[in-house]
């Protein structure tokens, strides 16, 4: 496949993952956004400069999705009408990240980040491999990881995001201790065969995510969490037990 085929994938890519699920998981860190056509005059007010509203234009005319982010001010959290929503522009721009808030009644779709196997299929041949074997290993084993960051937004824009020592950005949302050791197994080898690096976020009950990396360091009994509204610090035990009690009411 060239470039040209991969970037016509895109589009096509994009369209097709345009899925509507119910509110409650909307405020969720890394679900995409689309905004409807009516939000346009508001969010092209808070683009500050010239090449932030040149940006947004093109995002627009595409239908690209945005990305939910993390509240910055206490202002934005005080009004449950809106969203906080990014646009990260990939490295040819400046790789910018640029904030916007949405009214929630000006969200026409969203959804979560993209499976690892639908985004495997959309980027070009060096990446299509690897990412597929860390797919097809998880799977066997009922790891499903999503994906965020550059291998997501090239997939979803067909735009040059990802550079050759690009990180694959991973979501996991664990049923049990258990998948998170069975990832762990299949990230350390896949990193090792591959001589790629996998940055994962563990999501835990309550929408507190934890770094791979940080959770496999069994001498910290306190992690730093993440979530829609707050960074934290949370014992290991904690998570633990939120996560045995999800899975047994499950």
């Amino acid at each position: 496949m060239n470039a040209a085929e991969q970037r016509s994938m895109a589009p096509e890519f994009a369209a097709n993952y345009r899925v509507d699920l119910r509110n409650r998981t909307l405020g969720t860190r890394h679900r995409l956004v689309w905004a409807a056509p009516r939000a346009r005059a508001g969010l092209m007010r808070q683009a500050r400069d010239p090449d932030a509203q040149a940006a947004l234009d093109m995002w627009l005319a595409h239908a690209w999705p945005f990305i939910v982010r993390r509240l910055d001010a206490p202002a934005e959290s005080a009004d449950a009408s809106v969203i906080a929503i990014g646009l990260p522009l990939p490295p040819s721009r400046g790789k910018r990240r640029l904030p916007f808030i949405l009214p929630r009644a000006d969200i026409g779709r969203h959804a979560p980040p993209p499976a690892l196997g639908e985004i495997a299929r959309a980027l070009p041949p060096a990446w299509q491999r690897p990412l597929a074997s860390l797919d097809e290993a998880a799977l066997r084993v009922g790891v499903r990881f999503r994906v965020f960051g550059s291998a997501a937004w090239q997939a979803l824009t067909g735009l040059d995001y990802l550079q050759a020592d690009s990180d694959l950005d991973l979501v996991l949302r664990p049923i049990d201790g258990a998948e998170i050791a069975a990832a762990t197994e299949i990230l350390e080898r896949w990193e090792a065969a591959e001589g790629r690096r996998a940055d994962v976020e563990i999501v835990f009950p309550r929408e507190d995510a934890v770094a791979w990396r940080e959770w496999t360091n069994r001498d910290a009994s306190v992690l730093l969490v993440k979530n829609p509204e707050r960074v934290a610090l949370v014992r290991r035990a904690e998570l633990v037990a939120r996560l045995a009690t999800s899975a047994a009411t499950a």
